[in-house]
């Protein structure tokens, strides 16, 4: 299973810095990242060499000293003095999406942390563009997010991304207290009708279908000693994204996790439609998607190179 050592913290100067922030250091004190590397992208326009009052004192500094100096002051306020976590400032102008994707390629992270906005200061958009389009694990935290690690949620689709967002969880859970809730969705299939059942009776054939798929799929995952539990949850609306959504509010998770989707290796570099829609309207619920960098990587490459 692959490891997340070294995060990028997106910082943009708004009220939701401080959140950021402190929430990756918490984080830290279960996981142990080696590297933070706070990351700020100015507009294009801005001259990073231009002179500037120093704040320390007299005489003038660069505005990319200037913008460094802002991070250090961030960094510091929220960093454990028994920390041993690399902090690494980086300050870059142009399009934060693709400054940002470079960083991340430079710095080998393995996790970008992004903030998600409200509507009044933002629409997440960039959020949901990194998601999409990183190479490593994404995750989105929302307005306020307490740095709390009590329950997560994993949607589960048997695939072999939820079961590395699984596994993900059960490692935690090794490290501090936490509540696994997995989820699986399920839709009757097309044609049902023919059996001569009615769709609650087919519903709990599928259900019950489901229950030995979970049993499968878990059966090389050491869960013993782990407070796990499995919910299953018929999809009449097509509406899978509202009924994860609506489930975490219900069972008051910190986090989503989740793999990000894909049958192949090209696919799953990329997000699934309920994953984006997830994205785009959670605005109170932790998000993490999973990618597993490694094999994204070489992915490209290859793809790159014929």
């Amino acid at each position: 299973m692959y490891t997340i050592n070294n995060v990028l913290i997106t910082i943009d100067f708004t009220t939701m810095d401080s959140s950021l922030v402190n929430y990756v250091f918490e984080f830290s004190k279960i996981v142990q990242f080696k590297k933070a590397v706070l990351t700020n992208v100015v507009s294009a326009t801005t001259n990073l060499d231009e002179e500037v009052p120093n704040p320390q004192g007299e005489g003038t500094i660069t505005k990319r000293e200037e913008i460094i100096y802002k991070l250090e002051n961030l960094a510091a306020k929220y960093k454990p003095a028994d920390e041993h976590i690399e902090i690494v400032y980086r300050v870059k102008s142009g399009d934060p999406l693709t400054e940002i994707l470079e960083v991340a390629k430079n710095q080998d992270i393995d996790m970008i942390v992004v903030g998600r906005k409200t509507i009044a200061e933002g629409s997440g958009a960039l959020s949901r563009k990194l998601a999409r389009k990183a190479l490593c694990s994404v995750l989105t935290l929302t307005q306020n997010a307490l740095p709390q690690f009590h329950k997560v949620l994993i949607p589960v689709d048997f695939s072999e991304f939820s079961y590395t967002a699984l596994e993900k969880a059960v490692k935690l859970a090794r490290k501090t207290p936490l509540e696994i809730v997995c989820i699986h969705i399920y839709n009757l299939p097309n044609g049902y009708l023919a059996s001569g059942k009615s769709p609650e009776e087919f519903a709990k054939i599928v259900k019950k279908n489901n229950e030995k798929r979970f049993k499968h799929f878990i059966k090389d995952l050491d869960i013993s000693g782990i407070n796990l539990k499995m919910k299953y949850q018929l999809d009449t609306r097509n509406a899978r994204a509202k009924i994860i959504f609506n489930i975490g509010l219900v069972e008051h998770v910190d986090m989503i996790m989740m793999g990000s989707k894909g049958k192949s290796k090209l696919a799953q570099a990329f997000l699934g439609s309920t994953t984006e829609k997830i994205l785009l309207h959670n605005i109170s619920i932790p998000t993490l998607v999973l990618k597993q960098k490694e094999i994204n990587v070489g992915l490209i490459n290859s793809l790159l190179n014929m």
